[in-house]
């Protein structure tokens, strides 16, 4: 539920900013020169009901907060069970699994360790990584889509038909979402820009 609503501000922010609507509120900027997270809290001010307004640079903080978090662990663990799995090692989450316990602590310490090095804001980092996330989105869906159904991985328990349909509309909606996404890019920044 918090990823939805997180997606939701991400959303309504991106509108926002692509549609001219925030600058800055006195303070001179404009939503291109955003630099830092209490900046584009502001960019959903609007969408917010004065009452709660306040809170707007905070719950953009929470959503990058749950974002990061969620991401670093899955991203993490996605490393792990392809590398052990690449080399032919054991990639199975269990306690006796040490391998898996070692590969899962540099999978998390090293890009925190490198990350001081990047000279971008942290904002712009997030946003790289979401966009990244996005534009891999479609892709990640084809290859479930194609191991759920092949009975050599998932023997008695291929997809059936409802599961293709819903992973057929979701493949459909994300690829729509990056299209969208890339081509407001390419209008905002490359034409017109």
């Amino acid at each position: 539920m918090i990823w939805g609503i997180f997606s939701v501000v991400v959303i309504v922010a991106g509108a926002t900013a692509l549609h001219n609507v925030y600058t800055g509120e006195g303070n001179g900027l404009h939503y291109s020169q955003i630099d830092s997270v209490t900046e584009a809290g502001h960019v959903i001010t609007p969408a917010l009901p004065k009452a709660i307004s306040f809170l707007a640079p905070r719950i953009l903080s929470l959503g990058l907060f749950v974002a990061a978090f969620t991401s670093i662990i899955t991203v993490a663990l996605l490393m792990v069970y392809i590398c052990l799995d690449m080399f032919g090692m054991d990639w199975k989450f269990r306690e006796e699994n040490k391998k898996f316990q070692w590969s899962l602590v540099l999978w998390i310490v090293v890009p925190a360790v490198l990350s001081p090095f990047w000279k971008l804001p942290a904002l712009i980092q997030a946003i790289i990584a979401t966009a990244g996330n996005l534009i891999l989105a479609p892709l990640v869906l084809i290859i479930i889509i194609y191991f759920i159904n092949k009975k050599t991985y998932m023997g008695n328990y291929t997809a059936n038909i409802g599961r293709n349909i819903m992973l057929g509309i979701t493949f459909l909606f994300s690829l729509y979402i990056v299209t969208y996404g890339i081509m407001s890019f390419l209008k905002q920044f490359v034409f017109i820009g």
